[in-house]
């Protein structure tokens, strides 16, 4: 059986449907199979975007990402014995992690801009320059996307597969056709072709809080990813508490205010009072608004410091 690397798209809900077959080495009782197809869901561009943010140094994660197209790159057939599938594994498994680094690495350059000579070659260095910033700045990035196929698709591997196995796939009504390709490249030049006609501002960025390559969902300028960074707590909300921390670190007002509502608390936790509760609540509620105004100069620091200096019990 000749297994060809697939992924289908939905535009009901972005979504992409990688085809997989995962292969099983087992090296106790020297076996090798191969599962039915498994249909794996995912947000439309997440298969780009691990790709990109895959560490292909460290041996045990590139080795994992391998492993899940295995059955594609070793040729895998139900006539290989163990042994001699085990002996090329191995090669086969090094040259194409080597592949996967290269690979990665151009559409990393593309992505940032790298390939303009190429793309331009008949602008100088001064108009090259200046094409890069209008590029970098526009949603014309995505016609400078458009020239993918310098990386070395001959687009000639792609093809339209609607044959569609109802008995095993879960999300028959979601999609009525596959793309189809023996180049792993093909498989990210189609993502982003789909990204780009899935969403009218697709860019490509990388985090300023974890470093990894996101795509914004929306057309507003962000910089930081929604990815759960630690704690729970998403990029976006970690870079939220730490310029808030770093604001609150330069600001005496804002860390007095922050002091008084820690003090609050903690008395709350240590008393039944309800003069406290009524005061938490009052500075809970008020807070976020007087430091807006603060922030905004809509009232003077004297004025804020007056309204801190307000939230104790009264005798």
């Amino acid at each position: 059986m000749k297994y060809r690397l697939k992924i289908s798209f939905s535009t009901k809900d972005n979504s992409e449907y990688l085809h997989l077959y995962p292969l099983h080495i087992d090296d106790k009782n020297k076996r090798i199979g191969i599962s039915q197809c498994i249909y794996k869901k995912q947000p439309i561009g997440t298969f780009l975007i691990d790709f990109l943010n895959t560490d292909f140094n460290d041996k045990k994660i590139a080795k994992e990402y391998f492993d899940t197209f295995a059955c594609y790159f070793t040729k895998y057939n139900y006539r290989m014995s163990y042994n001699n599938f085990i002996s090329k594994y191995k090669t086969i498994l090094e040259d194409t992690i080597n592949q996967f680094k290269v690979i990665q690495n151009d559409i990393k350059n593309l992505i940032n801009l790298e390939y303009i000579e190429t793309i331009y070659p008949l602008l100088s260095k001064k108009e090259l320059e200046e094409k890069k910033n209008e590029l970098s700045q526009s949603t014309k990035k995505n016609h400078y996307l458009h020239s993918f196929y310098y990386l070395g698709s001959s687009y000639s591997n792609i093809h339209l597969d609607f044959r569609i196995n109802k008995s095993i796939n879960p999300y028959t009504h979601d999609f009525s056709y596959s793309y189809t390709t023996n180049k792993f490249i093909d498989l990210l030049l189609i993502s982003i072709f789909e990204l780009r006609r899935n969403y009218k501002h697709f860019r490509m960025q990388i985090c300023l809080n974890c470093g990894k390559y996101f795509f914004p969902r929306t057309a507003h300028k962000t910089l930081y990813c929604d990815n759960v960074f630690e704690n729970g707590k998403t990029c976006k909300e970690c870079a939220s508490i730490n310029a808030y921390e770093k604001t609150v670190k330069n600001d005496p007002l804002l860390k007095k205010y922050r002091n008084k509502y820690k003090n609050l608390n903690k008395a709350l936790s240590n008393s039944n009072n309800a003069k406290f509760w009524d005061l938490y609540q009052t500075m809970q509620d008020d807070g976020p608004y007087y430091i807006q105004k603060y922030k905004h100069g809509i009232i003077t620091p004297e004025e804020f410091e007056k309204w801190i200096d307000s939230m104790k019990i009264r005798k």
